[in-house]
């Protein structure tokens, strides 16, 4: 049976009123999760391997808006015009959701963390009158060990608008953790990404296993050729610098979860990591 695109789009509405989350920002998270679903089902679903912030919303209770998929790729090249074939295919998936896949777009991404070139794709979709779009960032190169996790799928009066949930191969919460405090560390104060610490600050919450985070973090660091002092510190003009990036974050995101000190969310990170190398 078809899709009810009008009664999917006040489900929507509703959602969006409630949570009161915008509904572009909405309808473009219920498109990338139709992505992730196709995907799942596809030839590809072992050679996609999902990480960044929109997992991480996945894995933890957060407010952080996210805007793009993340996936490091392997068993592929890094060429954009067959990264836009495999993901055109992907899209072609036969998938009764409403979403109507439109223009692709690939071009090279170029980020001073990658060893080799990556992929970003641009996917446009129509849902009844409505334009969206959602973007893929592609790594290639990263060193990880998967492992394979369940997603769940957005939910409307304790239901899933669309069937049951699925699983990906994804990045573990440890390696996440580690390639968050590698761009600290290496960024030191000239770090713009108060994403980086809001989202570790929102790890340490969890039942991260220790022992494993604590290898995940001499690889990263090592493969990434940064040092390690078990300690993040930085000069008093650097914190001063990094609380008004985090002002404006705080502000921008609409954050609540957070200390309103940058240098409260440091300390606690700080202290996080004594325990881990007691």
């Amino acid at each position: 049976m078809p899709v009810n695109i009008p009664s999917l789009h006040a489900k929507l509405l509703n959602i969006s009123r409630a949570q009161k989350i915008d509904l572009q920002l909405l309808l473009n998270r219920l498109a990338s999760e139709q992505f992730l679903y196709r995907l799942s089902i596809s030839p590809y679903a072992k050679k996609f391997i999902f990480k960044g912030g929109s997992l991480l919303t996945y894995l933890i209770k957060t407010s952080r808006k996210t805007r793009d998929l993340d996936f490091s790729i392997k068993q592929l090249n890094n060429q954009v015009d067959d990264i836009v074939k495999i993901i055109r295919s992907i899209l072609e998936m036969e998938v009764d959701d409403g979403i109507t896949w439109k223009k692709i777009d690939g071009a090279p991404l170029i980020h001073p963390e990658m060893d080799y070139p990556g992929v970003r794709i641009a996917c446009h979709f129509l849902f009844g009158k409505m334009r969206g779009m959602v973007r893929l960032d592609l790594a290639i190169g990263d060193l990880v060990e998967p492992v394979a996790m369940t997603l769940e799928r957005m939910r409307y009066k304790d239901k899933p608008i669309f069937g049951p949930s699925f699983s990906l191969l994804a990045y573990p919460s440890e390696t996440i953790f580690a390639e968050k405090l590698q761009i600290i560390f290496k960024k030191q104060g000239r770090n713009t990404r108060m994403k980086d610490y809001y989202d570790l600050f929102l790890l340490i919450r969890q039942d991260l296993n220790r022992k494993n985070l604590k290898k995940c973090i001499q690889d990263v660091f090592y493969n990434r050729k940064t040092p390690f002092h078990n300690q993040i510190q930085f000069e008093q003009a650097e914190y001063a610098q990094l609380q008004t990036y985090w002002e404006h974050f705080l502000k921008r995101e609409k954050m609540k979860d957070v200390p309103e000190k940058i240098n409260d969310v440091i300390n606690n990170l700080n202290d996080y990591l004594k325990k881990i190398y007691e």
